[in-house]
């Protein structure tokens, strides 16, 4: 009570080789849904890529560690 969620991060959506994720965050009345579907296909990442593949999953890294904010909604 007294308290709600601040602006919500924006959705990441990253497809790269066999890898397909997404992170998105919707408000559900008072509580926020956090939705990540992450599909990984066999593959081999090829090293003239693998600079570009590690730069992906540190991006993705850094999403998966946001924190959501809550906000003070009344005087208490």
């Amino acid at each position: 009570d007294g308290r709600a969620f601040a602006e919500l991060p924006s959705p990441r959506l990253h497809s790269f080789g066999p890898l397909d994720y997404q992170l998105t965050f919707a408000r559900d009345g008072k509580a926020v849904v956090v939705d990540r579907r992450v599909r990984l296909h066999p593959a081999v990442i090829e090293p003239s890529v693998y600079a570009d593949w590690i730069r992906i999953l540190a991006t993705i890294d850094r999403a998966e560690e946001k924190r959501l904010l809550l906000i003070r909604t009344t005087r208490g």
